[in-house]
């Protein structure tokens, strides 16, 4: 006997703030096979060259070498960077193909993925751009003011970052609008249910914090408890190497998974806020063409 199928987990809906929780999960949970799977392909690549670099650090800081490690450190960020990217592009690109295929993401090969995977990566272009030039410096900024005066440093970079948050799921979910008009209604339907949009984002910072922690630590608790048992040696010490670079492919990929699953959390927020968004326009229309 076949199993029956959930309900299809439709974007543009109306949800509370529970519901859009659970649409994230169960996405997750229903697809979590193509989901690991082209995360996989795309983004491993890249944690290996990321893990690389930070083992690199290790190794630079270990030896004394402090004056050399900035430069190891602005390539670990942009990596972060462009694998938040990639990220972003990928789950949105997989939420597409999931609303558009009658049998969602059943039976999808790498072919059928791999066009609007591309054209989503090359728009996704613009966004980092824009992220870069405006959004990061005024974060930055609002950083600063938050040293001073740290209520309102807060404020003001949760008041930046949330609603830009929406600007890569506005630009890759409407397209052909164009990055502009992206960047204009990104912001204005971020604003549009800010507070349930700060919720979300806390409740994502939370998460990807307590998971990245629960990744980290026991690596970190292993080898010291290791190297007090054993004793640090050369044959230590090289095996360590090997085994911290394992880690930190291992933790450079999870994070990117995390960061795939809060822009699937944003991309269920703007599907309820367009959705609002729409229902109150037919109310309107409806009261207009009653007064007529």
């Amino acid at each position: 006997m076949k199993e029956k199928k959930l309900p299809k987990i439709e974007l543009y809906v109306d949800r509370t703030m529970g519901e859009k929780a659970n649409a994230t999960f169960d996405f997750i949970k229903e697809n979590w096979r193509v989901w690991l799977k082209y995360m996989f392909y795309t983004l491993l690549p890249l944690s290996m060259f990321q893990g690389l670099l930070i083992e690199n650090i290790i190794d630079v800081e270990t030896e004394g070498m402090r004056n050399d490690i900035g430069g190891g450190v602005m390539s670990v960020f942009l990596t972060v960077f462009l694998g938040t990217m990639s990220s972003a592009a990928v789950m949105l690109t997989l939420l597409l193909e999931y609303q558009n295929r009658e049998s969602r993401l059943e039976g999808i090969k790498f072919r059928d993925i791999f066009k609007p995977l591309l054209h989503n990566a090359v728009r996704m272009l613009p966004v980092a751009v824009f992220f870069v030039v405006v959004v990061l410096p005024v974060y930055a900024i609002a950083n600063v003011i938050g040293f001073f005066i740290p209520l309102v440093g807060m404020w003001v970079a949760y008041a930046v970052i949330l609603p830009a948050m929406l600007i890569p799921v506005v630009y890759i979910v409407e397209k052909p609008i164009g990055f502009v008009d992206a960047v204009k209604r990104g912001i204005k339907l971020g604003f549009a249910q800010w507070g349930k949009l700060a919720a979300i984002g806390i409740m994502m910072s939370i998460l990807i914090g307590y998971l990245s922690v629960c990744s980290v630590g026991p690596w970190g608790i292993f080898e010291a408890l290791t190297r007090e048992l054993i004793g640090s040696t050369s044959a230590f010490n090289g095996l360590m190497g090997v085994f911290r670079l394992v880690v930190a492919i291992f933790n450079c990929f999870a994070l990117f998974l995390l960061l795939s699953f809060n822009i699937l959390a944003m991309a269920f927020h703007y599907g309820s806020v367009t959705a609002a968004e729409e229902d109150a326009s037919l109310e309107r229309d409806i009261l207009n063409f009653e007064k007529l």
